[in-house]
């Protein structure tokens, strides 16, 4: 993956926001505007796509591979219970032992999870509220050791109130949550949606400080570093 194109691509976004929206009459403006936020959040969607599958391509195709006992929670367990139907060849084995089941269960267990079988539970999913509470966990437990790994990465903003200087801190969670309402209303009332007290350059470093922060802990966790797509996913950013 070329981190250096991602954030190139924001700081794009920036030069845009700040030289040409001035250009534009008001309905122009704010619809460039709306590209823009689109843009910002389709970035960090197609990044999360990429580190995915580069896990997935790095930890199959290394010496050691992935097996059954290196899948942490609920990806383990469905590949267990998905692979070859296991709950009824388990039955069947304690029902009527026979070796030719056993060897096949075993092999479940001991043998490596190729890379086409693994990008099955390790898989992106847009960033639906349902999909951040029950599909990431298991994804970042997996990749970064860390179920809640966007509660941990802590964003700040600088407020004045009452003509107090003030610093108001929140996760990356809540952040992603908060613009992903944004996203949805551009995407639904493109047209007509504007938004006020307009923050987007703080926005976009965000964006950019949660994947640094993303990264870094990838590369602590695992003895690989991010790896390029067969897909060149910022293509149409460039």
């Amino acid at each position: 993956m070329d981190i250096e194109r991602i954030f190139e691509s924001y700081d794009n976004y920036i030069n845009i926001y700040q030289h040409e929206l001035n250009k534009l009459d008001s309905n122009a403006s704010n619809l460039l505007l709306n590209s823009l936020y689109l843009s910002v959040y389709t970035t960090f969607e197609y990044f999360l796509e990429n580190l995915i599958q580069s896990y997935v391509r790095s930890i199959t195709e290394s010496d050691k591979g992935i097996k059954l006992e290196g899948l942490k929670g609920s990806i383990a367990m469905k590949y267990f219970i998905n692979t070859n139907k296991n709950s009824k060849k388990l039955e069947q084995l304690l029902k009527d032992p026979k070796t030719k089941t056993y060897d096949s269960i075993k092999s479940i267990l001991y043998n490596k999870i190729d890379q086409e079988e693994l990008s099955k539970y390790l898989r992106f999913e847009f960033l639906h509220d349902n999909k951040l509470k029950e599909h990431y966990p298991d994804i970042f437990a997996q990749i970064f050791n860390d179920s809640e790994l966007l509660e941990h990465i802590e964003l700040s903003t600088f407020e004045t109130i009452s003509n107090v200087n003030q610093v108001q801190k929140y996760s990356a969670a809540n952040f992603i949550s908060k613009y992903r309402d944004i996203r949805n209303s551009i995407a639904h009332e493109n047209f007509h949606f504007s938004i006020e007290n307009e923050q987007f350059v703080e926005y976009v470093s965000n964006f950019k400080y949660i994947i640094s922060e993303m990264i870094k802990k990838y590369e602590s966790v695992n003895n690989f570093p991010i790896t390029n797509s067969s897909n060149d996913l910022l293509k149409e950013f460039s």
